[in-house]
C-alpha cells in the first residue's frame, strides 16, 4: 500500500515562530510577552486573538493586519528553513505522494509554501487544532494510510496511540530524515 506523506509545516518544514510573532506585534503595535507567546503559540487565531484583543471584529482585523506583515517579513527572508523542506521537496521529484497540514491559516500558509518553493495545491488542511490534526491523520490513515512527521509531542504522542504511524521531527539532518521515512514506509 502506497502511503501518504504528511508533513506539519512549522516546526518541519520552516521555523517561524519568530516571524509569526514579530507579524502579530507589529499588528497589534505592541510587544507580547514570552508566557501570554507561549500560551497562543501554535493555537489556531480563532482560538485566542479575540480573547486577547477583546473582540471578534478587532481579531479578524489584527489578524489581516498580521498577514500583511508576516507576508513581508517572509518575503525579505526572514524565515528559517528546516530539514523537512528539502525532504518534502525530494519526495515530490521522485513523484512520491506529499501533503502539508498545518494550524495556520490558510493565507499563512500559502506564504510560507510559495517562500520554500513547495506547491500551494499540495496544502490539505489549514487552522486545525491539535486535536483536529490527530483525528483527520487517525482517519486518513484507515482510509489509505499515512506517515506523518510533526514537532509536536502532543500530536506524536496522540498518533503513536492511535497507532498512526509518525516520526518525531526534533531536529535530524535531512538524509536522518529521509531514512526514517523510507523506514517507516517500507
Amino acid at each position: 500500500m502506497r502511503r501518504y506523506f504528511y508533513f506539519d509545516i512549522d516546526g518541519v518544514l520552516v521555523d517561524s515562530r519568530s516571524t509569526v510573532r514579530a507579524a502579530y506585534e507589529t499588528a497589534l503595535g505592541q510587544r507580547i510577552d514570552d508566557v501570554t507567546w507561549d500560551r497562543y503559540w501554535n493555537r489556531p487565531w480563532r482560538e485566542w486573538l479575540p480573547d486577547y484583543v477583546g473582540e471578534v471584529g478587532e481579531a479578524v482585523s489584527v489578524h489581516r493586519r498580521k498577514n500583511d506583515s508576516y507576508r513581508e517579513l517572509v518575503e525579505h527572508g526572514n524565515l528559517d528553513w528546516l530539514p523537512g523542506a528539502s525532504v518534502a521537496r525530494r519526495l515530490l521529484t521522485r513523484d512520491e505522494p506529499v501533503r502539508f497540514v498545518t494550524g495556520a491559516s490558510e493565507t499563512a500558509a500559502h506564504i510560507v509554501l510559495k517562500a520554500i518553493n513547495l506547491p500551494i495545491e499540495l496544502l490539505d488542511t489549514t487552522e486545525m487544532s491539535r486535536r483536529d490534526k490527530v483525528t483527520r491523520l487517525y482517519h486518513l490513515e484507515h482510509r489509505g494510510g499515512v506517515i506523518h512527521v510533526d514537532d509536536d509531542p502532543w500530536v506524536v504522542e496522540e498518533l503513536e496511540r492511535r497507532s498512526v504511524p509518525v516520526i518525531h521531527y526534533s531536529g535530524q539532518s535531512e538524509a536522518d530524515l529521509l531514512d526514517e521515512l523510507w523506514t517507516r514506509s517500507s
